[in-house]
Protein backbone atom coordinates (compact mmCIF):
# COMPACT_ATOMS: atom_id res chain seq x y z
CA UNK A 1 0.00 0.00 0.00
CA UNK A 2 2.42 2.65 1.00
CA UNK A 3 6.13 2.97 3.03
CA UNK A 4 5.80 3.47 6.38
CA UNK A 5 7.15 7.06 6.39
CA UNK A 6 3.32 7.60 3.56
CA UNK A 7 1.33 5.96 6.09
CA UNK A 8 1.61 7.75 9.18
CA UNK A 9 0.71 10.95 7.08
CA UNK A 10 -2.32 9.28 6.21
CA UNK A 11 -5.98 9.49 8.17
CA UNK A 12 -7.94 6.95 8.21
CA UNK A 13 -10.67 9.14 5.77
CA UNK A 14 -7.66 9.36 3.17
CA UNK A 15 -6.77 5.46 3.75
CA UNK A 16 -10.15 4.06 2.71
CA UNK A 17 -10.08 5.15 -0.96
CA UNK A 18 -6.52 4.20 -1.47
CA UNK A 19 -7.84 0.18 -0.05
CA UNK A 20 -10.72 0.26 -2.49
CA UNK A 21 -8.47 0.72 -5.30
CA UNK A 22 -5.81 -1.41 -4.52
CA UNK A 23 -8.75 -4.13 -3.83
CA UNK A 24 -10.22 -3.01 -7.12
CA UNK A 25 -6.42 -3.64 -9.01
CA UNK A 26 -6.49 -6.89 -7.37
CA UNK A 27 -9.79 -8.19 -8.10
CA UNK A 28 -11.42 -10.83 -5.62
CA UNK A 29 -8.75 -13.52 -6.01
CA UNK A 30 -5.87 -12.00 -4.58
CA UNK A 31 -5.11 -11.27 -0.44
CA UNK A 32 -5.01 -7.64 0.95
CA UNK A 33 -3.27 -6.86 4.08
CA UNK A 34 -3.48 -3.46 5.58
CA UNK A 35 -2.12 -3.55 8.49
CA UNK A 36 -1.88 -6.66 11.15
CA UNK A 37 -2.03 -7.43 15.03
CA UNK A 38 0.14 -9.01 16.97
CA UNK A 39 -1.10 -12.06 16.25
CA UNK A 40 0.04 -12.33 13.01
CA UNK A 41 3.70 -12.37 13.82
CA UNK A 42 3.67 -14.63 15.90
CA UNK A 43 1.10 -17.26 14.04
CA UNK A 44 3.84 -17.13 11.01
CA UNK A 45 6.67 -17.22 13.07
CA UNK A 46 5.10 -20.64 14.46
CA UNK A 47 4.38 -22.09 11.18
CA UNK A 48 7.53 -21.20 9.61
CA UNK A 49 11.05 -21.91 11.91
CA UNK A 50 12.97 -19.45 9.92
CA UNK A 51 10.95 -16.47 10.82
CA UNK A 52 13.47 -15.18 13.46
CA UNK A 53 11.73 -11.82 14.77
CA UNK A 54 10.12 -8.79 13.57
CA UNK A 55 10.65 -5.28 13.21
CA UNK A 56 7.67 -3.22 14.50
CA UNK A 57 6.52 -0.08 12.94
CA UNK A 58 3.77 0.50 16.04
CA UNK A 59 5.45 2.19 18.85
CA UNK A 60 3.55 -0.25 21.02
CA UNK A 61 4.92 -1.56 24.06
CA UNK A 62 1.81 -3.25 24.47
CA UNK A 63 2.61 -5.21 21.34
CA UNK A 64 6.22 -5.83 21.91
CA UNK A 65 4.95 -7.62 25.26
CA UNK A 66 2.73 -9.74 24.08
CA UNK A 67 5.04 -11.09 21.46
CA UNK A 68 8.19 -11.59 23.65
CA UNK A 69 5.69 -13.51 25.74
CA UNK A 70 5.38 -15.76 23.19
CA UNK A 71 8.91 -16.86 22.59
CA UNK A 72 12.01 -17.83 24.04
CA UNK A 73 14.30 -14.70 23.02
CA UNK A 74 16.56 -16.89 21.89
CA UNK A 75 13.99 -17.85 19.33
CA UNK A 76 12.62 -14.82 18.11
CA UNK A 77 13.65 -11.52 18.78
CA UNK A 78 11.13 -8.38 19.09
CA UNK A 79 12.79 -5.00 18.25
CA UNK A 80 11.05 -1.46 18.20
CA UNK A 81 11.79 0.67 15.05
CA UNK A 82 12.60 3.81 16.96
CA UNK A 83 14.91 4.56 19.84
CA UNK A 84 12.68 6.64 22.25
CA UNK A 85 10.91 3.50 23.36
CA UNK A 86 14.26 1.47 23.37
CA UNK A 87 13.94 1.20 27.17
CA UNK A 88 9.83 0.37 27.19
CA UNK A 89 10.59 -2.09 24.57
CA UNK A 90 13.83 -3.43 26.73
CA UNK A 91 11.60 -4.02 29.66
CA UNK A 92 9.02 -6.45 28.65
CA UNK A 93 11.16 -8.20 26.35
CA UNK A 94 12.81 -6.74 23.06
CA UNK A 95 15.78 -6.97 21.72
CA UNK A 96 16.47 -3.55 20.86
CA UNK A 97 15.75 -1.31 18.25
CA UNK A 98 16.22 -0.92 14.51
CA UNK A 99 15.54 3.27 14.54
CA UNK A 100 16.36 5.71 11.76
CA UNK A 101 17.67 7.85 15.00
CA UNK A 102 20.86 5.62 14.97
CA UNK A 103 21.68 7.14 11.92
CA UNK A 104 22.35 10.55 13.32
CA UNK A 105 23.23 9.69 16.88
CA UNK A 106 24.33 5.39 16.68
CA UNK A 107 26.23 6.12 19.93
CA UNK A 108 24.10 7.57 21.96
CA UNK A 109 21.36 4.83 20.86
CA UNK A 110 23.70 2.47 21.85
CA UNK A 111 25.44 4.13 25.27
CA UNK A 112 21.46 4.19 26.12
CA UNK A 113 20.75 -0.12 25.52
CA UNK A 114 24.33 -0.13 27.25
CA UNK A 115 23.86 1.12 30.21
CA UNK A 116 20.12 -0.01 30.70
CA UNK A 117 21.55 -3.90 30.31
CA UNK A 118 24.55 -3.07 32.67
CA UNK A 119 21.20 -2.89 35.16
CA UNK A 120 22.42 1.50 35.45
CA UNK A 121 18.74 2.45 34.67
CA UNK A 122 18.77 5.56 35.91
CA UNK A 123 21.89 6.72 33.99
CA UNK A 124 20.25 4.86 30.85
CA UNK A 125 16.84 6.82 31.72
CA UNK A 126 18.53 10.58 31.76
CA UNK A 127 20.41 9.93 28.84
CA UNK A 128 17.13 8.42 26.39
CA UNK A 129 15.04 11.01 28.02
CA UNK A 130 17.18 13.78 26.25
CA UNK A 131 17.57 11.36 23.11
CA UNK A 132 14.36 10.63 22.93
CA UNK A 133 13.59 14.82 23.07
CA UNK A 134 15.36 14.94 19.84
CA UNK A 135 14.25 12.23 18.57
CA UNK A 136 10.85 13.79 18.62
CA UNK A 137 11.67 16.61 16.60
CA UNK A 138 13.08 14.69 13.72
CA UNK A 139 9.20 12.91 13.75
CA UNK A 140 7.45 15.71 11.91
CA UNK A 141 9.76 16.53 9.09
CA UNK A 142 9.71 12.49 8.32
CA UNK A 143 12.73 10.85 6.32
CA UNK A 144 13.67 14.41 5.10
CA UNK A 145 14.59 15.89 8.97
CA UNK A 146 16.56 12.42 9.69
CA UNK A 147 18.19 12.27 6.39
CA UNK A 148 19.07 16.02 6.91
CA UNK A 149 19.88 15.42 10.63
CA UNK A 150 22.54 12.65 9.40
CA UNK A 151 24.18 15.07 7.37
CA UNK A 152 24.85 17.29 9.38
CA UNK A 153 26.00 15.28 12.41
CA UNK A 154 27.15 11.53 11.56
CA UNK A 155 28.47 11.92 7.43
CA UNK A 156 31.14 14.57 8.26
CA UNK A 157 32.42 12.19 11.03
CA UNK A 158 32.24 9.23 8.63
CA UNK A 159 34.23 11.64 6.20
CA UNK A 160 31.18 11.99 3.70
CA UNK A 161 32.20 14.84 1.80
CA UNK A 162 29.18 17.28 0.82
CA UNK A 163 26.87 15.09 3.06
CA UNK A 164 23.90 17.84 2.81
CA UNK A 165 23.63 17.21 -1.13
CA UNK A 166 24.34 13.88 -1.36
CA UNK A 167 21.24 12.81 1.32
CA UNK A 168 18.80 14.76 -0.11
CA UNK A 169 15.64 12.54 0.44
CA UNK A 170 14.40 10.55 -2.93
CA UNK A 171 11.23 12.20 -4.48
CA UNK A 172 8.60 12.91 -3.45
CA UNK A 173 10.01 14.32 -0.43
CA UNK A 174 11.18 17.56 -0.43
CA UNK A 175 14.70 18.36 1.80
CA UNK A 176 13.62 20.60 4.87
CA UNK A 177 13.33 24.63 4.25
CA UNK A 178 16.34 26.14 5.76
CA UNK A 179 14.11 27.38 9.30
CA UNK A 180 13.06 23.57 9.51
CA UNK A 181 17.10 22.64 9.37
CA UNK A 182 17.65 25.85 12.15
CA UNK A 183 15.39 24.50 14.16
CA UNK A 184 16.71 20.74 13.53
CA UNK A 185 20.18 22.11 14.58
CA UNK A 186 18.57 23.93 17.82
CA UNK A 187 16.98 20.63 18.96
CA UNK A 188 19.67 18.34 18.26
CA UNK A 189 22.88 20.02 19.44
CA UNK A 190 22.35 18.84 23.42
CA UNK A 191 22.60 15.24 22.57
CA UNK A 192 25.05 15.87 19.20
CA UNK A 193 27.82 17.19 22.35
CA UNK A 194 26.90 14.25 24.29
CA UNK A 195 27.36 11.91 21.15
CA UNK A 196 30.93 13.27 20.63
CA UNK A 197 31.32 12.75 24.50
CA UNK A 198 30.74 8.85 24.07
CA UNK A 199 34.36 7.17 23.39
CA UNK A 200 34.19 3.68 22.38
Amino acid sequence: MSTNEERFRLTSEKMRPLLALAREALGDGSPLMAGEGAHYPAQLAKKHENIVGVKLTCESVAKITRLAAEFPPERFAVFGEQSDFLIGGLAVGSAGCIAAFANVFPKTVVEVYNLYKAGKTQEALELHRKAALAEQALKSGGIAATKYAASVFTAPLAGVEDAENRMVPRRPYLPPGEEAKRKIKEALAEVAEIEKGIVR
